[in-house]
């Protein structure tokens, strides 16, 4: 598992913070990410993070967990404007 936050109250805000995030994740199979201590993700975040790594690696699938619902809800949003699954792909919550 991957945990994004070390503390709490963390933001991630970019795209650069999603790619950074990105490059420690292996390129194929479940990757479960730990969103806890992350007060706040933004949508170039989310875009970058939750639409274009799954599409970069489509041998991977994202299990997200301890994330909040403000970041679900945009998670959803991002992967709904461009027709990638919905949180089937893997979102769940802890």
């Amino acid at each position: 598992m991957s945990a994004v936050a070390q503390g709490g109250g963390v933001c991630l805000l970019s795209r650069l913070q999603a790619r950074r995030l990105a490059e420690q994740l292996p390129p194929t199979g479940t990757v479960v990410v730990d969103f806890s201590g992350v007060a706040e993700a933004d949508r170039p975040f989310c875009d970058e993070f939750f639409r274009v790594w799954p599409i970069e690696h489509p041998g991977s699938a994202l299990v997200i967990v301890g994330a909040s619902d403000d970041i679900m809800r945009l998670a959803r949003q991002v992967c709904g404007r461009h027709d990638l699954p919905q949180p089937g792909f893997g979102m769940a919550r802890a």
